[in-house]
């Protein structure tokens, strides 16, 4: 578990640094006036390849760690064994019959 918060934080910190890097460049290059192109271009540019890797290093970087809803799903309580059928789980040393039809001797 710790490991996945390593690369999450590595991850995260990287596409943060890159985002702040490329705005920061950007808006030095508008500053200077040697863009050519139109101010919307520029700017749909720095929001597509720099504000987009920074906000969503920021999320990775703030986000609580949970589990996959499937792992939870799948969870049950120990000494329990769920049937084939998806009924509910029983314990596995119960061999009373609790539902179906009679058995035929």
């Amino acid at each position: 578990m710790h490991a996945m918060r390593f690369v999450r934080w590595i991850i995260g910190a990287t596409l943060c640094f890159y985002g702040v890097t490329l705005v920061v460049g950007c808006v030095a290059y508008l500053i200077s006036g040697e863009s050519t192109t139109s101010i919307w271009v520029d700017f749909g540019l720095v929001t597509a390849l720099g504000i987009v890797p920074l906000v969503g290093g920021i999320m990775l970087l703030l986000m609580k760690p949970r589990p996959f809803a499937g792992m939870i799903a799948r969870r049950m309580r120990p000494n329990e064994v769920a049937p084939p059928n998806g009924g509910p789980a029983m314990s596995p040393g119960n061999s009373d019959v609790m539902e179906g039809p009679p058995s035929v001797s």
